[in-house]
């Protein structure tokens, strides 16, 4: 398989995807570029590892989505969070043009699926390195002695880490804003690990055909009213999820503070002002509009 054929098959992801035989096109992508290297031309070895983050990224979102249809969420999770990442790789190396590989369709589809988890609270483990080394030449490295590779340039078709050799851990905290989400904080009572709520996106991918149906969504915050939760007292915790008391959070305001999710199926237009699906969240979960909290 030539580069040539290799870039049809990632432009025709959105119309091949039951004929996509992704491992002959990766085969194809780590002999060329190892040619590449030993001949070495470093600019072909590195758009060459362009195209297989591209290959990864367009992969690792089709095996989300079809987790997603069977229900394995965290799993999916995963995957999207690896995308994510990988777009952040790709930033300073490649500029596709347009919606090429449907890369920026794949971007924006994994951002609106991530808003729709429920996930809220991460562990966040403090590892403090005492020794580091460069994935590419293998030295150890420190601030006083670099070994010139700069990290996150690309060298022999390869992106250039730190890995850390010796470490200890420090602690570990909970956080709404981890560096890692993949540390989902799984809280629920023994024999239900998993107590999430993922009916807004059980809703959705119930009206989703493919992978590449259009659909858009919008937050913006609302306030439920304070005659939904009268059995609190203003000491209780704020039912907006806060953890301050009701009297220093949401009783001074006109309701109780929640995200509203409104979602459009299809592409968004003139024609169709009102949305498909339209939620609140609260801290106990997502509400279909309309119903009680």
């Amino acid at each position: 398989m030539t580069l040539s054929e290799v870039r049809r098959f990632l432009q025709a992801v959105a119309t091949h995807l039951v004929e996509r035989d992704a491992a002959a096109v990766k085969a194809a992508l780590v002999g060329a570029k190892s040619e590449a290297v030993a001949r070495g031309e470093q600019a072909e070895a590195k758009a060459i590892w362009c195209l297989e983050q591209v290959l990864d990224i367009q992969g690792r979102y089709l095996r989300a989505f079809d987790l997603l249809k069977h229900e394995e969420f965290y799993k999916a999770w995963c995957d999207l969070e690896q995308v994510e990442i990988r777009f952040v790789w790709l930033e300073s190396h490649f500029r596709p043009a347009g919606d090429e590989y449907r890369l920026a369709t794949i971007e924006r589809l994994t951002l609106q699926l991530q808003e729709l988890f429920p996930y809220a609270v991460f562990a966040s483990a403090e590892i403090i390195a005492k020794e580091k080394q460069c994935t590419i030449c293998g030295q150890k490295v420190s601030l006083r002695n670099p070994c010139g590779h700069r990290v996150g340039e690309i060298y022999d078709g390869e992106m250039c880490g730190r890995e850390i050799t010796d470490g200890e851990l420090g602690g570990v905290s909970l956080t709404d804003k981890p560096a890692n989400r993949y540390a989902v904080a799984f809280t629920g009572p023994e024999g239900e690990r998993d107590h999430y709520d993922y009916s807004m996106l059980r809703e959705l991918l119930a009206r989703l055909q493919g992978p590449f149906d259009d659909w858009s969504v919008e937050l913006s915050t609302a306030h439920l009213p304070h005659e939904r939760y009268k059995d609190l007292g203003r000491n209780d915790s704020c039912p907006c999820g806060s953890e301050l008391k009701y009297k220093h959070c949401c009783l001074k305001e006109p309701g109780v503070r929640v995200m509203h999710y409104q979602l459009w199926i299809g592409s968004r237009s003139a024609n169709s002002p009102d949305p498909s699906l339209s939620w609140v969240k609260v801290r106990r979960g997502a509400t279909r509009e309309g119903e009680e909290a």
